[in-house]
């Protein structure tokens, strides 16, 4: 059977790509790393290779990053930080010799040192890339979820060569726990695993009361109102289904609370919206915002912060962001969720509306001063564990310290 056009094509180019020499001057002094990711769009694992090329922008760890897809949200910003960002797009490639070259010149004139992937495709790509610059490269991969929800015929392919292929790379990064003992349990043998979670800017991310003033009048809240939040892209994994039962169910009991949804692809067509909360939204109680830049400003306007995920999450970065903005969190037993959390927060099963209602009504009967204490004890722990900084220091470590 031969294999998927997606995979398939972004081996063969890889191939293409660095079939001839390296050439150019080396700097002992310095570190080169090829980043091969699926995408730049926004979500967990593109924002996170743009938070490590910033913390190491400063330090002697050179970087170019591939994307597959092509250009993103997040392209210009990679930019600002990496040397270049090279749109590989693999199919594309193939049809354009010229093109094609031009690519393979310019990661030829770089001499990569390493060769990083992000995600299962990314994993695949850099290993044919790696397979092809042996004598000039070491491979890493990095492995952002845990159990990934189903996909494609083609991603379901990717992901087999990814057990079968693991013991190629020498070091392979985990982002949580849970991701780990998924990733042992499906067979994957790596050599040297090394788990870094993710990290948040604790400056950025921080109670903020005029933001939270700023956000709540632009939306007509009251200043009082209690409000839930959830940030998170339309997937299934992220399960909205239950989310939206939830709010129902929390609403017929409370009938002054607010709930607003941030995140790409959630809007008044989607399914998983009840009757119920059209009406809410009719009412102005249940606002859709879509994709938002101003992150900490929607934090800032909550009271508590949810994540409703059924599976395959790894290590949330919104959850941390939620934290360090001085948030209680009520979350899902979904990968690392309720490890961050720990005891600042409530975690639930997934998949049960009522059990994340009554963790809401918990909260909602709770004092103001109560449930600031609780949000004063996550941002703690969020600048503790989680800060941006020690999350670079790790992979400043994991490029140097390579014999």
């Amino acid at each position: 059977m031969p294999a998927p056009n997606t995979g398939y094509s972004a081996c063969i180019a890889a191939q293409l790509l660095f079939q001839g020499k390296s050439g150019g001057c080396v700097k002992a002094s310095e570190v080169r790393v090829v980043h091969v990711t699926t995408g730049l769009e926004i979500g967990g694992a593109e924002v996170m290779l743009v938070k490590v090329l910033k913390e190491l922008e400063a330090s002697n760890i050179r970087a170019i990053v591939c994307s597959l897809l092509g250009e993103g949200a997040l392209s210009e910003r990679a930019r600002h930080y990496a040397d270049d960002v090279i749109n590989v797009q693999p199919a594309a490639l193939m049809r354009n010799p010229a093109r094609l070259m031009k690519v393979s010149r310019q990661l030829a004139r770089f001499q990569p040192h390493i060769i990083q992937g992000w995600m299962y495709h990314g994993n695949l790509v850099a290993t044919v890339m790696h397979k092809t610059l042996a004598r000039h490269s070491r491979l890493f991969w990095n492995l952002r979820c845990s159990e990934p929800t189903p996909g494609s015929r083609s991603a379901e392919w990717v992901r087999r060569m990814g057990i079968r292929y693991s013991q190629l790379p020498e070091r392979i990064v985990v982002n949580s726990e849970s991701g780990l003992a998924y990733h042992k349990a499906v067979g994957y043998k790596a050599n040297d695993y090394r788990v870094i979670g993710n990290g948040i800017d604790a400056t950025t991310f921080a109670p903020d009361g005029q933001a939270r003033s700023a956000c709540r009048q632009r939306l007509g809240l009251p200043d009082e109102a209690f409000v839930i939040g959830i940030s998170a892209r339309y997937r299934e994994m992220k399960d909205y289904a239950t989310f939206f039962q939830a709010v129902e169910r929390f609403g017929k009991q409370v009938a002054d609370a607010y709930v607003l949804v941030c995140g790409s692809g959630v809007d008044a067509t989607v399914p998983e919206l009840t009757d119920y909360n059209r009406q809410q939204l009719e009412s102005e109680r249940l606002h859709l915002l879509g994709e938002l830049e101003d992150m900490p400003g929607f934090m800032n306007a909550l009271d508590v912060f949810t994540l409703s995920s059924k599976t395959g999450e790894g290590f949330p970065n919104v959850i941390a962001e939620a934290m360090a903005c001085a948030k209680p969190c009520v979350v899902t037993d979904s990968g690392d969720s309720q490890r961050i959390v720990g005891e600042c927060g409530m975690t639930v099963s997934p998949q049960d509306p009522q059990a994340l209602a009554n963790a809401w009504q918990r909260l909602y009967a709770m004092s103001p001063d109560v449930r600031a204490d609780i949000g004063t004890r996550a941002r703690q722990r969020a600048v503790n564990e989680y800060d941006i900084a020690s999350v670079g220091a790790a992979y400043r470590e994991l490029y140097t310290s390579v014999p």
